[in-house]
């Protein structure tokens, strides 16, 4: 069996979400719907709309691309990296994320611990505006 081929969202999900909002048919799409319409469960378009996932097979970008109404380079580029490489980097991301040390896993969120990002982080400036001083 030949991989399909793997294509990642080109402008990340601004424009998966814009789209959304307005297809081709000029009415909008929600998740669950477009979701079924690629025949995917309906986390994977959350997760395309969150970040966390930024790449699908060529079929899963094809159905997303038809029901909203677009070709499908104006929301999808075809991704370099081969099927190989990209399972070594989802096993690199699921043996990070089942960490149960590292603030940052998954498995803390999933726990409700809170994720650090990068507007929550605790930088010098940010402690001096907590407490009142400007740096």
């Amino acid at each position: 069996m030949i991989d399909q081929p793997w294509y990642r969202l080109v402008a990340g999900s601004d424009l998966l979400r814009t789209l959304m909002r307005r297809t081709g048919d000029g009415r909008p799409v929600s998740i669950r719907a477009l979701a079924e319409a690629a025949q995917i469960h309906h986390s994977t378009i959350g997760h395309l709309l969150t970040g966390v996932q930024d790449v699908v097979r060529e079929p899963i970008a094809q159905a997303i691309a038809d029901r909203i109404g677009v070709d499908l380079h104006v929301l999808w580029e075809r991704d370099g990296r081969t099927a190989r490489s990209h399972r070594q980097t989802l096993t690199k991301t699921a043996e990070a994320s089942s960490c149960s040390a590292c603030p940052n896993s998954l498995n803390a969120e999933a726990a409700g611990s809170p994720v650090p990002t990068a507007s929550s982080e605790r930088t010098p400036a940010r402690v001096a505006a907590e407490k009142g001083t400007s740096r």
